[in-house]
């Protein structure tokens, strides 16, 4: 539900093609629905349940998703672990405004293109100092630079707002 409804995002068109194995009765119905803001890091519908109680469904990143629902130290334990593997961890969260739930993790490889290693190699022998900026979690963000040869420093997001 807290998903686009066009095919264009790569990452809802996995949602929605592993879904398609899954059915389910008694889906939400849609009332709206918010695309994902990359600030916010989450996407967000409000749909009303089967006895038209209203709720919502937030997708976005693990971090934001938890401090928006009820606390859940299994899942913030297995979310840890997904990041120290390298995967990108997702959650999705809902229920009344009040009281969310989370609902579920979604753990999504993304590795780096084939080429990334020869190029950040040859950038590193013309003397360019090459970073690698992410909103993903520091944990999978060490662990993506390293693969393709970046080994240094990961730094917290946060530190460099812009004013």
């Amino acid at each position: 539900m807290a998903f686009q409804q066009h095919p264009d995002d790569a990452v809802d068109a996995a949602i929605r093609s592993a879904s398609t194995n899954k059915p389910a009765s008694d889906l939400p119905q849609l009332i709206a629905f918010v695309p994902f803001d990359p600030a916010k890091k989450t996407s967000e519908a409000t749909a009303t349940d089967a006895k038209a109680g209203v709720e919502r469904i937030i997708k976005g990143a693990f971090t934001v998703v938890a401090s928006l629902s009820a606390p859940s130290p299994t899942a913030t334990g297995l979310a840890d672990e997904l990041e120290k593997q390298g995967f990108r961890v997702l959650a999705v969260a809902a229920g009344p405004a009040a009281s969310m739930q989370l609902m579920g993790l979604i753990a999504l490889s993304d590795p780096p293109r084939a080429d990334s290693i020869s190029l950040i190699s040859e950038l590193k022998t013309l003397g360019v100092r090459t970073v690698m900026v992410t909103g993903d979690a520091p944990a999978t963000a060490a662990i993506v630079a390293h693969a393709v040869g970046l080994d240094g420093a990961v730094c917290r997001p946060e530190r460099f707002r812009m004013a």
